[in-house]
């Protein structure tokens, strides 16, 4: 297990959903990546630097995690198939 920091921007549309999609997002990465969430910040809505789907504004979330590393591309797949999400990064610390 390797140690991770992810951050997540959502559709700022989706605000209402905010708790059922972090939630989300904790499941896949226990289920998907056979990983534990050792932090979550949650940074709220900010302005995005350049516009994004013609949104300018998202809801910033950071994770620091542990994911076994054999399973992160499957992980990562499940992102791309969530609508809520504008973007994400995955590093390894």
């Amino acid at each position: 297990m390797r140690k991770y920091e992810f951050i997540v921007i959502i559709n700022p549309e989706q605000e209402k959903d905010q708790a059922a999609i972090i939630s989300r997002f904790g499941e896949l990465i226990k289920k998907e990546a056979s990983g534990k969430i050792i932090k979550k910040e949650v940074w709220g809505k900010k302005l995005l630097s350049y516009p994004i789907d013609k949104k300018t504004e998202g809801i910033y979330t950071k994770f620091d995690l542990e994911l076994d590393e054999a399973k992160i591309n499957k992980f990562i797949e499940s992102l791309k198939l969530e609508e809520s999400i504008l973007r994400y990064l995955l590093v390894k610390i």
